[in-house]
């Protein structure tokens, strides 16, 4: 976590800014596990809090930063996987645990196919937000307006996503 972002980050830059979402997976699906016998399915809501609050508090922590560091990341990054790793292992324990024997081999092979799709889906619509963003914004901006453009389909009201932010995520999206 070394440098600034968009100053001469390599890859393990950017894989230990990453380690606090692995640390909030691994905590939010032992949590999960812990805590699915009280909560049930609404343990899936709780996680989907989570990622969008990691999410709001990303997009805040870059509002206006020309530069930031791997540290002031890991605040949302860990509620993002703590999100992550109380929805992922629980959406499938329910899901499985709804079909019959008979079905488990095809439930599981379609959730792993919607699994990879909606993954690849994701860091296609999201690489090309990003990086449409980063030519003509810092790095920072760059990521500001992706972890923005996260949260437009949370909701269908952006009343609290800055109108320059949405603009410039559905721009993106337009000249991709």
């Amino acid at each position: 976590m070394y440098g600034q972002l968009g100053e001469g980050w390599s890859p393990v830059h950017a894989g230990l800014a990453l380690t606090p979402m692995v640390i909030g997976m691994v905590l939010g699906m032992v949590a999960s596990l812990a805590l699915v016998k009280r909560f049930g399915r609404h343990l899936l809501h709780a996680g989907i809090l989570f990622i969008g609050g990691g999410s709001t508090v990303l997009a805040l922590t870059l509002t206006g930063a020309r530069t930031s560091s791997g540290w002031d990341l890991v605040p949302a990054l860990l509620f993002i996987g703590v999100g992550v790793g109380a929805c992922v292992g629980q959406l499938f324990r329910f899901i499985l645990t709804s079909v019959t024997m008979a079905e488990v081999g095809s439930a599981s092979g379609v959730m792993e196919a919607v699994q990879q799709l909606s993954s690849s889906l994701g860091v296609a619509v999201l690489g090309t937000i990003f990086f449409s963003a980063f030519d003509r914004h810092v790095p920072t901006h760059a990521l500001q307006i992706t972890a923005w453009a996260c949260l437009v389909p949370r909701s269908r009201l952006r009343a609290g996503i800055p109108a320059a932010y949405a603009a410039s995520a559905r721009g993106a999206l337009i000249r991709a």
